[in-house]
């Protein structure tokens, strides 16, 4: 009963099928674009995740937010973002440009707003 009730309550996780356009981008893209998550990039943190600013390689600046996937808050938290911000294409509002899902590593990729805003 324990196992059936705790697999019910996941949420569906995120996956390539949702008519959703985002780039999925590499662990490792990240890693190299954030300087390793260097705590010096970091541009914020609250609740379950933690926000770092990177460059890609190709010079295009971005904020990766890296959430917490061992509650199930935070999971939820990376579908409802994916499901609503990852559609909305507007000059006020921050655009997701793409995710990475694995396991226990969730992150959104979203544009970089200058002055340390993501909001």
């Amino acid at each position: 009963m324990y196992y059936s009730l705790k697999n019910h309550s996941k949420t569906i996780r995120f996956d390539s099928n949702t008519p959703i356009k985002l780039q999925k981008f590499s662990y490792r893209e990240l890693k190299s674009a954030t300087n390793v998550f260097n705590e010096a990039n970091s541009i914020g943190k609250g609740g379950s995740r933690t926000v770092f600013r990177g460059i890609l390689r190709d010079g295009k600046p971005l904020a990766v937010k890296m959430l917490d996937a061992s509650s199930l808050q935070a999971e939820r938290e990376v579908q409802n973002e994916l499901q609503t911000l990852g559609g909305v294409r507007s000059p006020f509002v921050i655009s997701l440009l793409g995710y990475f899902v694995e396991k226990k590593k969730n992150n959104l990729v979203c544009e970089y707003m200058p002055n340390r805003i993501l909001q």
